[in-house]
């Protein structure tokens, strides 16, 4: 017994592709925008530092500590993101990657080989029909030929 409703290999393998390039390319653009803020992020916090412990006596004061013991943490944490967006990255990309060739080789090994046979019995058919015509036309020549020469 036949399913009712076969999916479409076709489709489902250019979804596959598809999908596949569109998270390589989020990979790659989330990974740029977001390294690019962090990294703003991790220089304004490193030339906060560096004034706050340029300025003598910054440290004594308690609002001073305090500051720059958050002024460290917020670089720390920025350090760790920037962790974090390596690895989201990676992973993604590599997601995207295993499913664009999963897709693209899928479609390669059964889609395009089904219509390159089917191209070839098209080609075939048509020769097969072609060579036909042609001993059709040479036995209607060779009809006419006996009636012409009486």
């Amino acid at each position: 017994m036949s399913p009712f409703l076969t999916p479409p290999t076709d489709s489902r393998r250019k979804f596959l592709a598809i999908f596949g390039l569109t998270l390589i390319i989020t990979a790659m653009v989330g990974f740029i925008t977001t390294t690019s803020t962090l990294l703003d992020r991790k220089a304004s916090y490193t030339e906060k530092i560096m004034v706050e412990e340029a300025v003598d006596g910054y440290e004594s004061t308690t609002i001073g500590a305090k500051r720059l013991k958050l002024h460290r943490q917020m670089l720390d944490a920025v350090n760790k993101d920037l962790g974090a967006t390596w690895f989201a990255a990676v992973a993604v990309l590599g997601i995207g990657v295993a499913l664009s060739v999963r897709g693209f080789r899928g479609w390669k090994m059964e889609i395009e080989v089904r219509e390159d046979r089917f191209a070839a019995l098209q080609e075939a058919k048509l020769k097969a029909e072609l060579r036909k015509f042609e001993l059709e036309i040479v036995a209607l020549e060779a009809v006419q030929r006996p009636s012409d020469l009486s």
